[in-house]
């Protein structure tokens, strides 16, 4: 394909309401809005009655919804890291019953309902609806309080937390992503009001330090997206899944030695029923192991000038393809 632009100009605008004004005022020809904003650009009736869109704004195209193969989670770091690289002594995600306990403490219709407008559908595990390996038997998690609370302090006792002796940890997310900004203050307000003797404080920072920190796992909770390099099960279960092969499974320090013996079982195997039995054994100890909070497989609208044209969907890429793209 011969591009029929010279050049394409991205630019990383972190507050919001900054790309939407860029976008109206035509500087910018295509802009990402998250999902709670979508309600100045569709109309959000239609949207919410059966997912139609219906662009509100002149000059503005709307196109959705747009499948995606892109897994939402909260990752729960087991090894705690301080900024010169020593692991920390309070290691509360280190006990199961406290992964648990923020498992069944995020309220997951609240946040399909109302922080991403039903921009997405629930997950049980790392292998989005969709791909190959995908088990809908596996059940997802629940939001319960009486648990969450219950797990907590009888976990406290042995962690060394409490009413009378509470303990902090911080959710980071990357500023001007007001989703997961949401998402962090979401699970932060319902462990805070459990009076369980843990509090929870919500940390933006700029990408790049960031990324950083939470590659280096030196942050107890981080709310974060995984896209695919490839369409396969092996590119989800492996960041997830290995310690030794993956990224994700390394920033949270999961390492179960069953799931990475599985997961290397599964990349060899040609036999596609064997290999998805493969795979839904390996989500379902992921799943009773709760190493990460399972948010949403998104559902996504492509906002863009009327005097756009050529652009096109591909839920391999996660990023627009410019080479088929013009303007009029």
């Amino acid at each position: 394909i011969k591009p029929k632009l010279k050049y394409v100009i991205r630019k990383t605008v972190d507050d919001v309401n900054t790309r939407i004004l860029d976008f109206l005022q035509g500087s910018a020809d295509i802009v990402n809005i998250p999902s709670d904003y979508w309600n100045q650009f569709i109309d959000m009736n239609k949207w919410l009655t059966n997912h139609e869109v219906v662009s509100i704004k002149s000059g503005v195209r709307a196109i959705g919804p747009l499948e995606t193969f892109v897994v939402n989670y909260i990752g729960l770091n087991q090894r705690i890291k301080d900024t010169s690289g020593k692991l920390l002594d309070f290691q509360p995600f280190q006990d199961k019953r406290v992964r648990m306990a923020f498992a069944y403490a995020f309220d997951y219709d609240t946040y399909i309902k109302d922080v991403i407008k039903g921009a997405g559908i629930r997950l049980n595990g790392p292998i989005p609806k969709g791909m190959f390996g995908y088990d809908p038997t596996i059940p997802l998690y629940t939001y319960n309080l009486t648990k969450a609370k219950e797990l907590l302090l009888e976990a406290g006792k042995d962690l060394g937390f409490s009413p009378e002796n509470p303990k902090q940890l911080t959710i980071y997310y990357n500023s001007g992503n007001t989703v997961r900004e949401k998402v962090a203050l979401l699970l932060a307000s319902t462990i805070n009001s459990l009076n369980v003797g843990l509090s929870i404080s919500v940390i933006p920072l700029a990408w790049p330090q960031y990324l950083g920190l939470v590659r280096k796992g030196m942050v107890p909770m981080y709310v974060l997206g995984w896209a695919p390099d490839y369409i396969d099960p092996d590119d989800y279960v492996t960041p997830f899944g290995h310690i030794g092969l993956g990224t994700i499974a390394k920033r949270v320090s999961y390492n179960n030695t069953r799931v990475m013996r599985l997961v290397e079982q599964q990349s060899v195997e040609i036999d596609p029923v064997k290999r998805a039995q493969i795979l839904s054994e390996i989500v379902r100890i992921m799943h009773d192991d709760y190493a990460y909070i399972w948010l949403d497989q998104p559902v996504d609208i492509h906002f863009e000038r009327t005097w756009v044209h050529g652009w096109f969907w591909n839920p391999a890429i996660d990023v627009s393809y410019y080479a088929t793209v013009y303007k009029s």
